[in-house]
């Protein structure tokens, strides 16, 4: 049912859109909104995927990836990621065109990197490594390799079909804020 809910258009299906959300406090009715959304959504990205396939794209960049799979939890009232999105879609890129590639954007510490790539690479083949990064301006800030090195040895382990994305990105985009306490912030300002 979808008493005490706001939305019932998501609750109830096939209309619902990107720009209509649950605005009501049962997380059982969060949930089943974006259940609503959720298939909705995954058939439009099929579409959208199939078109550009056809076409000859052969690689998809995943922009946010940890916000774009996270679903409501009615246990908990906290979000859960739904890594299973990433699977179908991997699944059906390669179904469709073999050496097609999705490039994902997930700034996760080591350690949470696997379930992106999937226990068999079979989620995003490419991540970039946000960790490695934003050591290596802390290297550069500080003058001392040793965070960089660390960084390099905790992003190393993956799938045999999955590799990281190395990249530079500007000063004004960086966060360290995952690095840094008040000491470190010092030190890499002087």
């Amino acid at each position: 049912t979808t008493t005490g809910c706001s939305n019932r258009k998501a609750v109830e299906g096939a209309e619902a859109r990107a720009d209509e959300t649950c605005a009501c406090a049962d997380l059982a009715c969060a949930e089943k909104a974006h259940q609503a959304f959720d298939a909705w959504l995954r058939e439009e990205m099929r579409r959208a995927i199939g078109y550009w396939l056809e076409l000859g794209v052969a690689g998809f960049r995943v922009d946010a990836v940890p916000f774009i799979i996270r679903i409501p939890n009615t246990r908990t009232a906290k979000w859960k990621q739904d890594f299973d999105l990433l699977y179908d879609i991997h699944r059906l890129i390669q179904l469709r065109r073999g050496d097609a590639v999705m490039i994902g954007e997930a700034n996760v510490p080591p350690g949470g990197e696997a379930k992106f790539f999937g226990p068999r690479g079979d989620g995003l083949q490419v991540m970039f490594n946000f960790w490695l990064n934003q050591h290596l301006f802390y290297a550069l800030a500080t003058e001392d390799v040793r965070p960089l090195v660390a960084a390099l040895r905790a992003t190393k382990n993956l799938p045999e079909s999955c590799q990281w994305g190395i990249f530079l990105r500007t000063h004004h985009e960086l966060d360290l804020g995952r690095l840094l306490g008040s000491t470190d912030r010092a030190r890499a300002a002087a």
